[in-house]
């Protein structure tokens, strides 16, 4: 039986990470960006783990992930040893059939003493603790062979959670990054809107100041035209100024 080569586990280690490198940070609105979301989105973001929770579960992930790539690591490790103790078994096993039959034709061709029927047996002894130790390597070869493609499917399948998971996040961080660009949006109007509002405010008090300042100096120089006359004719009432300006 001719030794079978394992191929060496040549899958590149994950990294795991956020696809932005860190964990973005609030956006320090007051408005919750929450509220900016759809209820579908909200159901999914109640249902999973926090930003750390999440960022823990996927390192946990990650560990359980690597033990498994060291495992199967390991039992390739030593399926290919097994192989190699199964190849040097079988040239063993080789050679001593090869012996077997020389012994044997030889024996065929004279009479056999005693001490050749007792080394034939001897030998004969000997190939079959051979062929047994044989077939257990192989039942060990094959049940490591099977420990191995539980390890890959395990592993295969923990990659692909783990890749579900991240885009998930990606989906939920887009969606998240979506409604915090449209309140910063709201803000900047609302801002504006109440900065116009302030301006106008004061628009308007100035020109009631003015009016009010205006009416002052009306009213003194109302004064200065009257106080001679007032103090001429103290018994002139502001009534008889309708009464000349307005004949009948």
């Amino acid at each position: 039986m001719q030794p079978q080569t394992v191929e060496q586990n040549k899958r590149p280690r994950l990294a795991f990470q956020t696809p932005g490198g860190a964990m973005p940070q609030g956006t320090g609105l007051a408005t919750p960006a929450s509220s900016m979301l759809l209820p579908s989105t909200l159901e999914r973001l109640s249902g999973l783990p926090s930003n750390d929770g999440l960022m823990d579960y996927l390192r946990g992930r990650g560990g359980k992930i690597k033990d498994l790539e060291d495992e199967l690591a390991q039992t390739r490790a030593r399926c290919e040893k097994l192989q190699q103790e199964l190849a040097s078994k079988n040239e063993s096993m080789a050679v001593l059939v090869a012996e077997k039959k020389a012994l044997e034709a030889a024996a065929a061709a004279i009479s056999p003493p005693t001490g050749t029927q007792t080394a034939v047996q001897h030998l004969h002894r000997q190939l079959d603790e051979q062929l047994h130790k044989g077939l257990l390597l192989e039942q060990n070869l094959a049940a490591a062979k099977q420990r191995e493609a539980v390890s890959a499917h395990r592993l295969a399948s923990l990659e692909a959670l783990l890749l579900e998971q991240r885009a998930e996040q990606a989906k939920l961080l887009a969606e998240a990054e979506a409604a915090a660009a449209r309140l910063r949006v709201e803000v900047e109007a609302a801002r504006a809107e109440a900065q116009m509002a302030i301006r106008n405010g004061e628009l308007a008090e100035r020109a009631a100041q003015r009016r009010v300042e205006a009416e002052r100096e009306i009213l003194k120089v109302a004064a200065r035209i009257w106080n001679p006359f007032l103090l001429a004719c103290p018994t002139f009432r502001f009534s008889n100024i309708a009464s000349i300006s307005n004949p009948a």
